[in-house]
């Protein structure tokens, strides 16, 4: 009887030795395609940013947001802002009325920020520090609806 008992023990401490075997090496393969995950992911963002293709912001996002709030979060978003493409996504939100005059009116908006530098014709990327910032009502000068920028997010 004592046989029997030992040889069932010995094949299922054989099965639990094969499945953390198993487990092991699913780690292990999990861990690689993490890393690999990552590395994709960089190289998209990467390809995105030296080819100015960016993903659309939905307008609804920027309703109740001013006109330099709503290009920040295109510019975080995308990494660089395409002027055309922050031009018509302002349009539909209604952040900008004059389809005419929209390209002028960011232009305007961005060079008075100085929140923003040029890339090359009609991309721009937001400068240094302020690409970690915050758009928040400026509180501080009595006025909570003007736009400032304080650290984080």
């Amino acid at each position: 009887m004592v046989t029997g008992v030992n040889s069932f023990l010995d094949e299922i401490a054989g099965m639990i030795a094969q499945r953390r075997q198993r487990m092991q090496s699913l780690v292990e393969d999990l861990h690689s395609l993490e890393g690999e995950s990552t590395a994709l992911q960089q190289a998209e963002t990467l390809y995105k940013a030296e080819h100015s293709i960016t993903e659309g912001v939905d307008p609804a996002e920027l309703k109740g947001k001013t006109q330099l709030q709503a290009l920040i979060l295109i510019a975080r978003r995308n990494g660089v802002l395409n002027m055309a493409e922050a031009r018509r996504t302002l349009l539909l939100a209604g952040l900008v009325r004059n389809a005419k005059n929209a390209g002028s009116i960011l232009y305007t908006v961005m060079a008075r920020s100085e929140r923003f530098e040029k890339v090359s014709p009609g991309v721009y990327k937001l400068r240094g520090g302020n690409a970690n910032m915050a758009v928040v009502g400026n509180s501080a000068h009595g006025n909570p609806s003007l736009p400032s920028l304080v650290a984080g997010e």
